[in-house]
């Protein structure tokens, strides 16, 4: 269920709900599906199906981008976050818009 999640709040948003998983289980008890909240059950199930890996990469290309691009505020530092020239991550945006 973790995996499948699409964590649109990115790492803090996966602390704190292992942190909230944590606090609800048995001390040296395994993490068990109850213990996850009702988001991220329900986000889990409903995240769409890839069919092919090129569907996988592209999905995850614009997902880091998004990311980047809203916690840098700029595609200068976000190009520079994920490794990329501005020029190269500006190409990338302008393909993937209709």
């Amino acid at each position: 269920m973790l995996r499948t999640y699409p964590w649109p709040g990115n790492v803090r948003e996966l602390e704190n709900e292992l942190e909230r998983a944590m606090a609800l289980a048995d001390d040296g008890r395994p993490l068990e599906p109850a213990h996850l909240s009702e988001r991220i059950a329900a986000g889990a199930t409903a995240a769409p199906s890839l069919r092919t890996l090129n569907e996988a990469v592209e999905a995850l290309k614009r997902r880091m981008i998004e990311d980047a691009l809203r916690e840098c505020g700029s595609t200068t530092r976000a190009a520079e976050q994920l490794g990329l020239s501005r020029q190269s991550l500006q190409q990338m945006l302008r393909r993937r818009r209709p």
